[in-house]
């Protein structure tokens, strides 16, 4: 009897060691935890400020401490493929039909189908002397072409000459991603940064970078839908592309 009464009370006080150990380990781990940062990226999402909602356009500002001027962005759903919306927008010659307040556009450097060099001239309005800008342009599509981006961004060139009254923006950047759906719609969203440069009004830079994408996002829908079926050839050199680069698809058209 004795040696079994000891033999209980050795098992109780070893289970009782064991609980007093798992709750110092508990406690210990959630102490660490609150010390040793997430391994993960821990940095907060950005804040965008929606500023204006119109006709199916969001546009939003995000604000940052590492720039004076804030970086804008469009939302809109457009009835069209990703192919269809890219097409409106590498067809430089016509981008002053239909993107905000855009006099001239042109190509100066072609290198290959998916890598451009434009210069654009945009019309800022009175008190404020008119923009221009170098920028190079990145296309990139996904293996199924559901995806696209469009990158661009300023930069210098020797051979195209600044324009007397006319301020080269230096500080540019942005992109077009364009994302299909099953419902036939393709997502765009327009993102810019910029500094215009010269001595332009906070107020003023806050209201046309406000209209830029509100108004270039409602005139490049009204654009594609009245050039659909104008670039079916640049379109199949896209997808011969895609085809190329991804020789195990059953689904694209292959080079000849």
């Amino acid at each position: 009897m004795l040696q079994s009464h000891l033999k209980n009370r050795i098992v109780e006080a070893f289970s009782i060691y064991v609980a007093l150990l798992l709750i110092l380990a508990s406690g210990t781990a959630q102490s660490n935890s609150a010390l040793i940062p997430d391994s993960g990226d821990a940095s907060p999402a950005p804040i965008w400020e929606e500023i204006v909602r119109s006709d199916g356009i969001v546009v939003s500002q995000l604000e940052s401490d590492e720039s004076s001027h804030p970086t804008f962005r469009g939302r809109v759903s457009i009835p069209a493929t990703p192919y269809e919306v890219l097409a409106v927008l590498r067809d430089v010659a016509r981008h002053s039909e239909w993107m905000d307040r855009c006099v001239e556009a042109r190509r100066v450097e072609e290198m290959g189908p998916l890598q451009y060099v434009v210069y654009n001239r945009t019309e800022s309005g009175w008190p404020a002397a008119d923009r221009d800008v170098v920028l190079r342009s990145q296309i990139e599509i996904s293996e199924e072409g559901a995806r696209i981006f469009l990158r661009f961004r300023a930069v210098e060139k020797d051979d195209i000459p600044r324009v007397e009254d006319v301020v080269r923006m230096e500080t540019l950047e942005g992109y077009y991603h364009l994302a299909g759906s099953e419902a036939g719609l393709t997502h765009v969203e327009y993102r810019v940064s910029v500094d215009p440069g010269g001595s332009i009004p906070r107020w003023l830079i806050h209201r046309r970078m406000r209209d830029l994408p509100l108004m270039t996002l409602a005139r490049l829908r009204e654009q594609v839908a009245s050039t659909h079926g104008h670039y079916s050839k640049q379109i199949d050199t896209w997808k011969q592309i895609v085809a190329f680069e991804n020789p195990h698809r059953s689904d694209t058209p292959v080079l000849p």
